[in-house]
């Protein structure tokens, strides 16, 4: 289903949206229940100093919501003043001026409130960890290759918006593979749902040609989840290919680790040893700490996760009537000005954004 733009609504349209956002926010969100909890617990953390680990979590995390809670109650109010002038203006220049400024603010309104109601839903381990994404294709073809920096400058885009403001590391590259840190509160929680299979249509030499790009999303993580003895991980020194040139290629800068229990394997071929060692460690750390949340959520996902989808995430079709489609929330954007505005703008957060806690029909 298509999503409203925000810029096609008129005072009265933007007043109904941000209506509709709070209600959801409302609707997810129990303010009186969350306060009479926090209450009992507040009795007794204050009135016990041994109070247990759990009860204390408990009690950080629901004074933590309900304070966002309040946040963003004041943020829609404040919003709804804000719109409600503008609906009693006669005078069209101020108008015309008002409306972009409301809709930016509705727009962070609906962020501010997205990340409010997944972090009331979340409850994995790794939740609030940066996130490391590797970009992977094994196509040869030049315009594959090209897919992946593009996507690659589409996922930084996102995270350096002024918005959310996350920073953005380019921590490993070739010519088919990328991999990148993006840090911040929630990053991994944020991004999680763009793990999966990208599938690219495009033309090359006047034939259509399907290639995909693999998309792995895991937890930030520089200590691995669980004790590991140094025999369970096997370290070998490679030679290989990268941008450092022949001293990268022939001083064995390439490193890669095989966890022996699981199998888990990871590569890395920077300018030196020291780099490759590592960073290999810490995308070992991270996929197994991936692997441990996977494994404690079996048996409580819902069958729209991803693990439950199978085949493509998405699939961007770069030729005749262009399109992206979004298998997991059916959001679909055509023409090729749309489609360009997904690799090379903005337009990727409707869905990623689309992931997350909000499901309000409006962009």
């Amino acid at each position: 289903m298509a999503k409203v733009m925000l810029e096609d609504l008129a005072p009265a349209g933007l007043r109904d949206a941000l209506d509709d956002l709070m209600a959801e926010v409302d609707s997810d969100f129990d303010y009186s229940q969350a306060q009479e909890r926090f209450q009992e617990l507040d009795q007794i953390v204050m009135g016990d100093s041994s109070a247990g680990r759990k009860t204390t979590k408990e009690w950080s995390n629901l004074n933590r919501q309900i304070a966002t809670y309040d946040s963003l109650k004041g943020y829609y109010d404040s919003i709804l003043v804000d719109i409600n002038a503008t609906l009693k203006e006669a005078d069209a220049e101020y108008v015309e001026v008002a409306i972009p400024i409301l809709i930016d603010d509705i727009r962070d309104f609906m962020t501010r409130a997205s990340n409010f109601l997944d972090d009331t839903k979340s409850k994995g381990k790794y939740d609030h960890n940066d996130a490391i994404i590797t970009i992977q294709t094994i196509g040869n073809s030049a315009i594959t290759q090209s897919f992946v920096i593009q996507l690659a400058e589409a996922y930084k885009r996102f995270a350096t918006d002024p918005s959310r403001n996350y920073g953005f590391e380019i921590l490993d590259h070739s010519n088919k593979e990328v991999t990148f840190r993006v840090s911040g509160d929630r990053a991994y929680s944020l991004l999680r749902g763009e793990d999966g299979v990208h599938s690219f249509v495009f033309e090359e030499g006047k034939r259509p040609y399907t290639d995909t790009l693999n998309v792995t999303v895991n937890p930030y993580s520089e200590r691995a989840p669980y004790k590991l003895r140094k025999r369970d991980v096997r370290e070998e020194a490679l030679s290989g290919s990268t941008n450092g040139g022949a001293n990268a290629n022939c001083n064995h800068n390439c490193i890669r680790l095989t966890h022996e229990e699981t199998g888990t394997q990871v590569r890395v071929n920077t300018r030196s040893q020291s780099d490759s060692r590592r960073l290999a460690y810490t995308l070992l750390y991270s996929k197994l700490a991936k692997q441990q949340e996977e494994e404690q959520r079996k048996g409580t996902e819902s069958s729209g996760d991803l693990k439950a989808r199978g085949g493509y995430l998405r699939k961007y079709r770069l030729m005749h009537r262009e399109y992206v489609i979004d298998k997991v929330s059916n959001i679909k954007v055509e023409g090729r000005e749309q489609v360009l505005n997904v690799l090379q703008g903005n337009g990727l957060a409707q869905f990623i954004m689309a992931h997350q806690g909000l499901k309000a029909n409006y962009q």
